[in-house]
């Protein structure tokens, strides 16, 4: 549940919104249909094939520095996300990973991936955000979106995988 304000002039409506709840609201609002207009105006769609250069490209760079931190190689780590390849995207969907690609304006910055597992569960994985666009709420808005999906689909559980020694992760 999201408390909004609404106001409503001759051409236009306006909603007013905690800015502690705008990540989460802006994500129920998009996932709903509608259009959201923000200073860093976002939209999260779901992925198709035609994305899925640009889905490995966002999932490489989002991931780059954690491969770089943790001296992840293509040699040494070759299913790393930070070594994403085209048929990897393409084999999930194949398998019904559902993406969704996140865009602040017309640029694409985000994105994430749902597997349907069980009926009672649901896997978040390749949740990516640029660098640059870090620390936007972004990479909430994606989870949050994901978690909108599951209740959607009555999906009781959503896990998530992370690297077991980058602590911060696992506050």
């Amino acid at each position: 549940t999201v408390a909004l304000f609404a106001i409503s002039t001759f051409d236009t409506d306006y909603i007013l919104i905690k800015s502690a709840d705008i990540s989460r609201a802006i994500s129920a609002l998009t996932a709903a249909g509608h259009h959201v207009n923000t200073p860093d105006a976002i939209r999260i769609r779901v992925a198709v094939r035609d994305d899925i250069p640009m889905l490995t490209l966002l999932i490489r760079e989002a991931n780059r520095d954690v491969a770089e931190r943790f001296h992840l190689t293509s040699e040494n780590a070759p299913k790393h996300t930070s070594n994403c390849q085209n048929d990897w995207i393409e084999t999930a969907m194949n398998k019904g990973i559902v993406f969704y690609l996140l865009k602040c304006g017309q640029t694409p910055c985000g994105c994430v991936a749902m597997e349907h597992a069980r009926p009672e569960l649901c896997y978040l994985e390749r949740l990516a955000a640029l660098p640059e666009y870090r620390r936007r709420g972004f990479g909430e808005a994606l989870v949050k979106h994901v978690f909108h999906e599951a209740r959607q689909r009555h999906i009781q559980r959503v896990e998530i995988g992370t690297i077991a020694e980058h602590v911060e992760l696992m506050r």
